[in-house]
């Protein structure tokens, strides 16, 4: 009895979550099934939806009617700042980047040159060629002078 106490007690103080203050776990070897501390629901899903269940306005868990505003406020900025933080991880690190212009092997569509009137111009690189290019035709004019050369292999071998 007294070690199942202390896993839990370990297992809720480990973590850095601020909900953990207000939430227990039902079985300690099972993180999923947490347990509200003010109206004793249950919720499926972990702290996460445990502390959607505490401050409430989610469509995944109901709101819990006997938490305080102090708590719900508290867990409300801890998930914002959470949110904020992981949509700036997301954000490419432009020390990385590199200057175009830089690197001469880069396959660029092409510069755009802008004229004195706003005008622009556009110059093309030149296009290697690939493995696939063999299977299609560059214009209409040489598909038809296959097509001719073709058709007549195939009336010799046909004579």
């Amino acid at each position: 009895m007294e070690s199942e106490a202390s896993t839990t007690a370990k297992t809720d103080n480990s973590n850095k979550d601020p909900a953990w203050k207000y939430v227990h776990l039902v079985n300690p070897n099972n993180r999923n099934d947490v347990a509200c501390n003010f109206c004793s629901k249950v919720t499926k899903g972990g702290i996460f939806r445990a502390k959607q269940h505490l401050v409430g306005g989610f469509r995944n868990a109901t709101m819990c009617k006997k938490c305080p505003t102090h708590v719900r406020e508290e867990l409300q900025e801890y998930m914002q700042q959470k949110a904020s933080a992981k949509t700036l991880d997301k954000l490419p690190d432009y020390q990385d980047v590199e200057i175009l212009g830089d690197n001469e092997d880069e396959d660029d569509v092409g510069t755009i040159l802008r004229g004195s009137k706003g005008n622009s111009k556009v110059q093309k690189k030149a296009r290697t060629k690939g493995p696939i290019d063999l299977y299609f035709a560059k214009s209409v004019a040489k598909a038809l002078n296959d097509e001719q050369q073709l058709r007549s292999n195939i009336s010799f071998l046909a004579k």
